[in-house]
């Protein structure tokens, strides 16, 4: 609640103060271990072929959710692979898969993701120069990457039958490689979140 003392309004009738209950949606401080329709962690789980100049290329990804959603080569099969890693964070050097815009694994069932009430937990960093990426998502239904029009701006993009709504907040613009825990939380007709470390950047 926001109190607001000596407040007057337009005709100049002094209020001797004012109350506001402010909703501010939630945003958990770690995913939870429920419920999940997938779960990848560059940490374990991800398959490189060991050998060559694909020695560190992930051909598979596999799910931790107990889902069977593993990542996997799309079935054209003409992406290039993501690239097993590792990369500075606050607390130490992590494993990571680093994807470079023309990288795609593409998890199995996908029909499964055709869900319009899911919150989705991301820990990545981004080349802020670059434009127009989806990191991940389940196209038509919802997608959250980088804006298609202001390079480093991360986007949360959700598709119904109203209409096609993408979130792009300006305090949602992301420095250069550093790494970030994102948010995002959709519930079907219109009801979003978008939060960065913690903080709802965007309702």
């Amino acid at each position: 609640q926001v109190t607001a003392n000596g407040v007057t309004d337009r005709a100049g009738n002094a209020s001797l103060n004012a109350h506001a209950n402010i909703s501010v949606p939630a945003v958990p401080a770690a995913p939870p271990k429920g419920n999940l329709l997938l779960w990848l962690s560059a940490d374990t789980n991800a398959l490189t072929f060991g050998i060559g100049d694909l020695a560190n290329s992930v051909y598979e990804w596999d799910d931790m959710s107990g889902t069977a959603h593993n990542a996997v080569i799309p079935g054209n099969g003409a992406e290039a692979l993501p690239v097993l890693g590792q990369a500075p964070f606050p607390n130490a050097v992590h494993p990571v898969l680093h994807f470079y815009g023309n990288n795609t694994l593409q998890p199995q069932n996908s029909p499964d993701f055709y869900v319009q009430n899911l919150t989705v937990y991301l820990v990545g960093s981004v080349d802020n120069t670059k434009a127009s990426r989806d990191w991940i998502g389940s196209w038509e239904g919802w997608c959250l990457g980088t804006s298609d029009g202001s390079a480093g701006v991360i986007k949360w993009v959700t598709h119904t039958t109203a209409g096609d709504f993408s979130m792009e907040p300006a305090a949602g613009f992301m420095p250069f490689m550093v790494p970030a825990f994102i948010t995002g939380t959709f519930a079907n007709p219109g009801n979003k979140t978008l939060a960065v470390n913690g903080a709802v950047i965007g309702v």
